[in-house]
């Protein structure tokens, strides 16, 4: 279990890096947007990012990166399209399980934000979500998995 924790942390740090800083750019200004209406909406939206952030499915996704490097000849890349409708389904199970509840939670927040402050706003937060715990984060993460495992043949 440790082992795994220094793992996941370790790689959080490396997608903190790589794909946080772009994706999150402008989260702060649009929950400051939400704040002005509702304080407690907006801590509650960040509550959202945070909880994603320590999702497992970034270290499953990392180490089927690894595992699928080591099973597939040298040079063979997935397009990027691909390589999501991949990871959804190898995280539907674990999704159902474990991540549908948070969000569950987003998308009730996401209604009340469009509520509060409106379409504009809302369609902001979620894009940078989606973006954060379906698409590019997850990618990077199977990304990293297969560098590191060729790292290390």
């Amino acid at each position: 279990m440790e082992a795994n924790t220094i793992e996941f942390e370790s790689l959080d740090k490396v997608l903190s890096d790589l794909v946080d800083k772009e994706l999150l750019a402008d989260l702060d200004h649009y929950l400051n947007l939400v704040r002005n209406k509702s304080k407690a909406l907006s801590s509650s939206l960040k509550r959202c990012f945070d909880n994603a952030k320590k999702s497992m499915r970034y270290l499953l996704v990392y180490e089927l990166g690894k595992n699928d490097s080591k099973d597939a000849p040298p040079g063979r890349l997935m397009k990027e399209k691909d390589l999501e409708k991949y990871l959804e389904n190898y995280l539907k199970d674990y999704f159902e399980k474990n991540d549908f509840m948070h969000y569950r939670e987003f998308v009730r927040l996401l209604r009340a934000c469009t509520i509060e402050v409106g379409g504009d706003v809302s369609f902001h937060i979620k894009e940078m979500y989606n973006g954060f715990f379906f698409k590019k984060r997850l990618i990077e993460a199977y990304k990293v998995g297969t560098l590191h495992a060729t790292s290390l043949q």
